[in-house]
């Protein structure tokens, strides 16, 4: 089995594959249903980077300096 790529580089594959399917109607691929169907589902299932939040206050408080 084939590992997966980046979401990034999933969704430009089938944003391409997308185009070429369009290009021969004249029709932009951004006003069809499966470009929105596809920009919404990446953007719901997205996954973000872990944020530290609050890690630099916790050393500040280790130094003594709060």
């Amino acid at each position: 089995m084939a590992a997966l790529g980046s979401p990034a580089r999933t969704l430009r594959g089938l944003l391409r594959e997308l185009r070429y399917l369009n290009a021969a109607t004249g029709r932009p691929y951004r006003d069809t249903a499966a470009y929105r169907y596809l920009v919404k589902a990446f953007r719901a299932h997205r996954v973000r980077k872990p944020r530290l939040v609050g890690s630099r206050s916790r050393e500040r408080e280790d130094e003594g300096e709060v």
